[in-house]
């Protein structure tokens, strides 16, 4: 092994005591020795597919269950040259936003072990943000990879829709679940983003378009991804505005109007309809039982109690499920209208309304009332999902409790490299966060 991922390991293995990893995987995948990837090594979440290893989706229930293949995601990477160094831990069947997994031990934050790592993709995101890899790959659904990013101290990028191969993910929603990348850097993630898009098939990898920060217009939709947030997450938000506008970038005030709460309700019911569909289908062709069976050999209660919930029949409805679809097609063409009548590169916003709560959390409190810990997580989150955008999370700085908080852009589809352009002006602007000390 290159020393490069011995140190990848060895990281790893420090970071054992957070469960990060539900198994490491070594040198198994081993990519391409002259691609822009070449000996880089990386982490995977547990439900995406690497050919010869287990894919559990961080649950008991999948025991056993090994893919043919590798998923397209993985295979342009390994293309690529990079190694696969471990799976990573997540919250059971990625249906949830704390990767408190019963079964394989709760993701710890990096910077602070008491507290969560957010999820689903909480294991990528502590790998990274742990100095282990420089970089791996979760999945988003609702938030999945920009929550833990946020919480962990990392980037998160979700892609436009459809901009990265979907194949060889296990899935909570096919219709909203993303590849997503995460790094330390948006320079890092650029080139992934190249790779994955498959924008690079030489060692050649595009540079990002450059950039005027004078050209650059971005809305903060105060109502209502501002308005419940915890103090110091503001303030580190506010305090990123304010740089932003120091470096000549145009930040204006912007209203959502029925776009958000619309995209919420696209994103939650489809997911819940799915959900029940896609893993009915997958218990009987791949683990020889029905949905009730799967259902009782989960070892999370929380997604027990949110699977079960279903046994007895959704309350999404085809119907429903059909009008949901117009629904999505009506929110993706009123956020392209928003972006284009604004002139916007962007809605910019905290990700997140607090920093990681404590490992085992269901509920936060923020400014004297309590919310429901997943409801508060995805609240800013399905947008980009709903209409196919491209969203990236970028740490803003530490909280007052040594914690990260990150704030997000969420752009027009197909504005991927200029995103992440922004992203990097972004990561400029508010400085690298302080390094951790283990």
């Amino acid at each position: 092994m290159s020393g490069v991922v011995d140190a990848a390991v060895a990281t790893l293995e420090e970071l054992s005591s957070h469960n990060v990893l539900v198994r490491p995987a070594g040198v198994h995948a081993v990519g391409s020795a002259t691609g822009p990837l070449a000996g880089t090594p990386i982490v995977v979440k547990d439900n995406i597919a690497v050919e010869g290893l287990p894919l559990t989706a961080g649950s008991p229930a999948l025991e056993g269950y090994r893919p043919t293949r590798n998923a397209g995601a993985v295979q342009r990477l390994l293309d690529a040259g990079a190694i696969v160094v471990g799976q990573t831990n997540m919250h059971e069947l990625a249906r949830g936003t704390t990767s408190h997994n019963a079964f394989y031990g709760p993701v710890r934050n990096p910077r602070e072990a008491s507290r969560m790592a957010g999820g689903s993709s909480g294991g990528t995101a502590a790998a990274v943000a742990g100095g282990a890899v420089p970089a791996g790959l979760g999945t988003d659904t609702s938030g999945s990879g920009r929550i833990p990013a946020a919480m962990c101290g990392c980037v998160g990028f979700r892609a436009s829709a459809s901009r990265y191969p979907g194949d060889g993910v296990l899935h909570l929603s096919p219709s909203a679940d993303a590849v997503t990348v995460m790094a330390m850097t948006v320079a890092e993630v650029a080139v992934f983003d190249a790779v994955l898009a498959g924008l690079s098939e030489t060692r050649e990898v595009p540079e990002l378009p450059p950039l005027d920060p004078s050209t650059v217009r971005l809305g903060v939709p105060r109502d209502p991804c501002w308005r419940v947030l915890d103090p110091e997450v503001e303030r580190v938000c506010e305090e990123a505005l304010e740089k932003l506008r120091a470096a000549g970038v145009q930040v204006v005030e912007v209203g959502l109007g029925d776009l958000a709460a619309e995209s919420f309700e696209v994103n939650v019911s489809t997911t819940m309809y799915e959900m029940y569909e896609y893993w009915s289908f997958f218990a009987q062709q791949h683990l020889g039982c029905d949905y009730a069976t799967l259902v009782t050999r989960l070892g999370s209660p929380d997604v027990v109690e949110a699977f079960g919930s279903l046994v007895d029949g959704s309350p999404i409805t085809a119907d429903h499920y059909a009008a949901l679809r117009v629904l999505k097609e009506e929110v993706t063409t009123r956020f392209a209208a928003l972006f284009a009548e604004q002139r916007l590169d962007a809605l910019v916003f905290p990700p997140v309304p607090m920093t990681a709560p404590e490992v085992g959390a269901e509920t936060v409190t923020i400014r004297g009332r309590e919310y429901d810990l997943l409801m508060a997580t995805i609240a800013n989150e399905t947008m980009a999902p709903s209409a196919g955008l491209p969203a990236v999370s970028v740490p803003a700085g530490l909280a007052a409790d040594g914690l990260p908080v990150g704030i997000e852009l969420d752009g027009p589809t197909g504005s991927d490299r200029r995103l992440l352009a922004i992203a990097e002006l972004v990561e400029r602007c508010v400085g690298p966060l302080p390094p951790m000390t283990r």
